[in-house]
């Protein structure tokens, strides 16, 4: 009877033993991994902070570094993104996504005329300087009475919109080149 219960204890020691050796050996596999990842984090992190020395929000931080507009972080053209507020800096504005390149402006009357107002939207849709990588449209309304009906817009006032930005944003690009 005494061997039988020495025998299941030195069995259940034994299995105890085996338990706990695995679980250590798993639990330092899983600090070397977690220790692994944290210099890997590390590194990651310097690397990203030596490619933005320089720049402060994927801009030019005083003017200096030698960042292409393709490489910021603001999803789209930043000569782009940076004329089309220039632009439409008189507008007040709704939205303004740098990630997504979108401008809403709110509606604005016009000083000319009480009984008109326009809205405009600008969407950038590529990283690099090029005109099929804008798109402007513009809402116009009369007000009729108490409501505003909605007015067409010429193509020629449209691309003349599309022009100003696309002129801003090279005349952006020449001055940092310099």
């Amino acid at each position: 009877m005494h061997q039988k219960l020495f025998s299941k204890f030195f069995l259940l020691l034994g299995f105890s033993t085996l338990l706990l050796s695995c679980s250590s050996k798993e639990d330092k596999d899983l600090e070397e991994a977690a220790e692994r990842g944290r210099r890997k984090a590390k590194s990651d992190h310097q690397r990203l902070q030596e490619k933005n020395k320089g720049y402060i929000f994927g801009e030019p931080l005083f003017a200096i570094g030698s960042k292409k507009a393709e490489d910021t972080n603001i999803g789209v053209n930043s000569y782009l993104w940076r004329a089309s507020l220039d632009v439409l800096s008189s507008l007040p504005k709704v939205k303004a996504d740098p990630f997504g390149g979108m401008i809403i402006t709110d509606w604005q009357i016009l000083p000319e005329d009480n009984n008109e107002r326009l809205k405009v939207e600008v969407v950038i849709i590529g990283r690099q300087l090029r005109s099929d990588a804008l798109r402007v449209s513009i809402f116009r309304q009369h007000l009729n009475g108490t409501t505003w009906e909605d007015v067409s817009v010429s193509k020629e006032t449209v691309d003349q919109i599309e022009e100003t930005i696309l002129k801003r944003a090279r005349d952006i690009r020449l001055q940092e080149e310099k």
